[in-house]
């Protein structure tokens, strides 16, 4: 992640006990990561930091537009997105994900990187159902999809069946 250095927080160097940071997301930030659901952005993230004596609390909010692959018709669409998330930063012994919002850092690390973080906190921003609002998906692909959708009312049986069912109704 050596590209994404304007991600990197010095935690030595914090004088005040509250300061903000602002970044801006686009489409090259998305490319340093292995999963690229999200094809282009205009994502504000806002920062607040918080320092207190035994560790650091930053907020973030997370706010703009992402293009993302609509579900059903397989067309770009724009998703907007609102999101805030919260990350403690303590020392320990060593770097350690205690959980969901919680980490430590070693007493030696003077610096964090938390492209990572706002990366996890832009997806998990999206929601699990991507479609388009109803009425503006590809006409052309919903009518593909119609075409080759199975209708309940056309249940195929096995021939295997047939002559069963038939010998069936000549018993009845």
């Amino acid at each position: 992640m050596k590209h994404l250095d304007e991600f990197t927080i010095s935690l030595s160097g914090i004088k005040k006990t509250t300061s903000e940071y602002s970044f801006t997301l686009r489409k090259d930030f998305f490319e340093h990561f292995e999963e690229l659901e999200i094809q282009d952005s205009d994502i504000n993230v806002a920062m607040t930091l918080i320092k207190s004596s035994n560790a650091f609390e930053m907020k973030f909010s997370l706010t703009g537009d992402v293009t993302l692959i609509c579900d059903r018709c397989l067309d770009p669409m724009i998703q907007p997105i609102d999101y805030d998330a919260e990350l403690i930063i303590k020392y320990g012994d060593e770097f350690k994900e205690i959980d969901d919002k919680v980490i430590t850092v070693s007493y030696d690390d003077d610096n964090i990187n938390i492209a990572s973080y706002i990366y996890e906190f832009a997806q998990l921003a999206i929601p699990i159902q991507r479609v388009h609002p109803e009425g503006e998906c590809n006409e052309e692909m919903l009518e593909q999809m119609h075409k080759y959708e199975r209708r309940e009312d056309e249940q195929k049986t096995d021939s295997r069946w047939d002559a069963l069912a038939d010998l069936k109704d000549k018993l009845s």
